[in-house]
């Protein structure tokens, strides 16, 4: 209305104020249509007015054309524009070369757009736009928070109404923009769906998809970010953001024929799930608008929705709230128990807090509620599954995500308990992968600060591999009754768990080597559930050698999915040795994954076991030279006396599980110089052996504590001659080490007299022998562990 008023008070070009007025009034228009959201129109009025004042003389006619020109910049800015910017630039003629000496304007939108193309230094305009009363284009206003640390990126809700806009890297002045699907699965992936790029990288783009498809979950990556937070990650090239610079050198799609001076990673939501990213490159530093960025998240969405999997599950009940029989009901206790100890080192206090961990502990049930608690329960009301996405998040990204609820915004994050105002979600993140998940909500908003989260991801990243062993164990015992017991705190036990990651990651076939009864069939059982990722099921079956003929085996090698183990290799007769050449040569995707394990000599006793007790027949010796490929030798107890603590309780424990209805409630404690004598027993039949000789010490002991005398006798019963002490004259390195990290103190210091006690000698003959081998503290002694 007032344009209109205007243009009546003017008159027109016929009217008392002539052309100049007419100018003005179509300079209005011009804005009045730019704030409608009509770009094109716009520009359209703008050219005429410049077209009717291209010969002004006067000084008035000048100022309205500089007033234009600068409109017609900040246009070409918001749309990133460089080039046509440079070109409006030159119309006008010298430009001053400092803020200090901008008079217009079109001054300091030429400083402006001088940065963004790459030249000089970051200018300091904020008092410049204020004394010239210039319009500060978006573009800067976004770009400007991000250099100097105050991002204040708008949130678009919605995108201008209109038809889908396309995938056009011309559009938002980029020189590639590529639309990635994000795999469902945890630690996903990314894939190339759909690009436009300049002629001169089109040959990069694939060889760049490829590399790039496990950027998600490198916590520093700019994926990682992006997906993580939900919002845009941007980088750009200048002195105030060093760090930019290589961020974008390692990630661009070709850092010598197209070297982009800003990259923006922009998000594509399916509500709160993030399901594909939009990699938009430029060669200048203005990145695209907050509205153009949904525009392009809004165009690719429809590129990515049909190329994305199902989300990954996360199912509520099954594990925390059923019911539970003997079995699974001490799994559940003992995976408690380690989510109990964990969570109370992260200190979390205030009665509104509730934690709730999540973990896979069966292959057919996802991602599982395996523990919770805390004091917040009422105040935060029940568990439900509206705040899963933040699980899924996490999964795929690790670190964190924190949200709180909005009662002004209608898309507010969901929470997981439904009274909950704030929460946060932390990845446990053991070795490349994320084991668990754990959730922490509050009753109160803004109880979630991220200097608390970032402690909390701290101190879980410390504990990661405890949680991620006890899940597999929980699975193990679920699944087969059994157990993968590991000293996961010790140095040379985190080598070996690293080494059966790898092996699991590798997703081909694989011998685990050791001697009778040193944990080869737990080890690969490990292995199998250690591949059966969070989002897929992966059955694993378990099958002895002894007796299993070719038709057998042919049936549980059918089909992809699954993850056979097979024990005692040296026993498979030969028509299955046969079936199983045949099937190990064949194509890899239509078959079960072979696990199988193979027993080597031991000690003496062992060996001449071994040889009155071999079958008839060999292996063929091509089946041995395509398993041991990949192969994982299994170290005896012997050389990892620190497992023998823990593995001697669990077995207690199981043996207790086992005991009549009278007998149960019975502790079956170890005093400290039984434990001793098990640890440094050589145990050549290792945990069977161990296993025999805490029967019988139950049995002697009477389901009371288990004494020295008690484990004497049933060293003798079962046969076997305790080791009264370590050779001290020449010990193993290894067991002065393995002594001192076993009795080590709470807070992580050494115990001289205990580790004596351990090793049956003297105080003063321990600590000497401490120092001839240099082991003055426990990193010493885990030093020497580790190699």
């Amino acid at each position: 209305g007032a344009v209109e008023a205007f243009a009546r008070w003017s008159g027109g070009e016929a009217g008392p104020r002539g052309a100049r007025a007419d100018a003005e009034v179509l300079l209005w228009r011009a804005r009045e249509l730019r704030a409608a959201g009509d770009r094109a129109a716009c520009r359209e009025a703008l050219e005429e007015v410049l077209g009717r004042l291209a010969r002004a003389s006067d000084r008035p006619d000048r100022e309205t054309r500089e007033e234009a020109l600068a409109d017609v910049l900040a246009l070409q800015l918001d749309a990133g524009e460089l080039a046509a910017s440079a070109e409006t630039c030159a119309r006008v003629g010298p430009l001053p070369k400092d803020a200090a000496s901008c008079g217009t304007p079109l001054h300091v939108l030429a400083l402006v757009a001088r940065w963004l193309r790459g030249e000089g230094a970051f200018p300091a305009l904020h008092r410049a736009f204020e004394r010239t009363s210039a319009v500060v284009p978006s573009a800067w206003a976004e770009l400007e928070g991000l250099v100097r640390g105050h991002d204040e990126r708008p949130e678009i809700e919605r995108v201008h109404p209109r038809a889908a806009p396309a995938l056009n890297r011309r559009a938002v002045g980029a020189q590639a923009v590529v639309a990635l699907a994000l795999d469902p699965a945890p630690g996903a992936r990314v894939r190339l769906v759909a690009s436009d790029v300049a002629p001169a990288l089109e040959d990069s783009v694939e060889r760049w998809a490829r590399a790039r498809r496990d950027g998600v979950r490198q916590r520093d990556s700019i994926e990682n970010e992006a997906v993580r937070t939900g919002r845009a990650a941007i980088r750009i090239r200048c002195d105030e953001r060093a760090a930019d610079g290589a961020a974008i050198d390692r990630a661009c799609i070709d850092g010598e024929r197209g070297r982009p001076l800003s990259v923006a990673v922009v998000p594509v939501l399916e509500g709160d799930d993030v399901i594909g990213l939009v990699w938009v490159e430029c060669a200048h530093r203005s990145v695209p608008l907050a509205l153009q960025r949904a525009e392009l998240a809004r165009a690719a969405a429809e590129i990515v929705a049909p190329n994305r999997g199902d989300a990954v599950p996360v199912r509520f009940g099954e594990a925390l709230l059923g019911e539970r029989d003997s079995t699974s009901g001490a799994a559940l206790e003992e995976l408690e128990a380690v989510w109990a100890e964990a969570v109370a080192e992260l200190s979390i206090k205030t009665a509104e807090r509730r934690w709730v961990a999540f973990q896979r502990v069966h292959p057919a049930q996802g991602l599982t509620p395996v523990a919770a608690g805390g004091d917040g329960a009422e105040r935060v009301g029940p568990l439900t599954p509206d705040g899963a996405w933040a699980v899924r998040r996490v999964l795929r990204t690790g670190g964190f995500v924190r949200y709180e609820t909005d009662p002004t915004n209608e898309r507010a994050h969901r929470t997981l308990h439904g009274d909950a105002a704030s929460g946060a979600a932390v990845a446990v993140q053991s070795g490349a992968e994320v084991a668990a998940v754990l959730v922490v909500e509050s009753a109160r908003r803004g109880d979630s600060r991220e200097r608390d989260v970032v402690r909390w991801t701290e101190r879980l990243d410390a504990q990661a591999t405890r949680i991620a062993c006890a899940g597999l164990h929980a699975r193990d015992r679920l699944a087969f009754d059994g157990g993968c017991v590991l000293a996961s705190e010790a140095p040379d036990e985190a080598a070996r768990i690293e080494r059966m990651r790898a092996v699991a990651r590798l997703r081909s076939d694989a011998l685990v080597i050791g001697e009778p009864g040193s944990g080869r069939r737990t080890t690969a059982r490990w292995i199998g559930h250690a591949v059966d990722g969070v989002a897929e099921s992966h059955e694993v079956l378990c099958l002895s050698c002894f007796g299993l003929d070719a038709d057998e085996l042919r049936n549980a090698l059918e089909g992809a999915g699954r993850i056979v183990v097979l024990s005692e290799l040296e026993w498979l007769a030969p028509p299955a040795q046969a079936e199983l050449l045949r099937r190990l040569a064949g194509p890899r995707d239509s078959r079960a994954r072979v696990l199988a394990t193979r027993s080597v000599a031991g000690l003496r006793r062992v060996a001449a076991a071994e040889a009155t007790a071999r079958p008839s027949w060999s292996l063929h010796p091509e089946l041995p030279r395509r398993l041991e490929r990949v192969a994982l030798r299994v170290p005896p107890l012997r050389d990892r006396r620190h497992a023998i603590p823990s593995l001697a309780r669990f077995l207690a424990q199981r043996i207790a599980d086992d005991a009549d209805a009278e007998a149960a409630d019975v502790a079956w404690d170890l005093q400290d110089e039984a434990a001793a004598l098990l640890w440094r027993h050589d145990w050549p039949g290792n945990c069977a052996d161990l296993e025999a000789v805490l029967h019988a010490a139950i049995l002697v002991a009477g389901g009371g504590p288990i004494e020295l005398e008690h484990l004497e006798r049933a060293f003798e019963e079962v046969g076997l001659e305790p080791v009264g002490r370590l050779p001290s004259r020449e010990p193993r390195p290894r067991d002065v080490a393995a002594a001192a990290w076993v009795t080590r103190t709470a807070t992580q210091r050494l115990n001289k007299t205990r580790a004596a006690l351990y090793a049956g000698w003297d105080p003063n003959t321990y600590a000497a022998r401490l120092r001839d081998l240099g082991i003055a503290s426990l990193d010493d002694a885990a030093a020497l562990l580790a190699t």
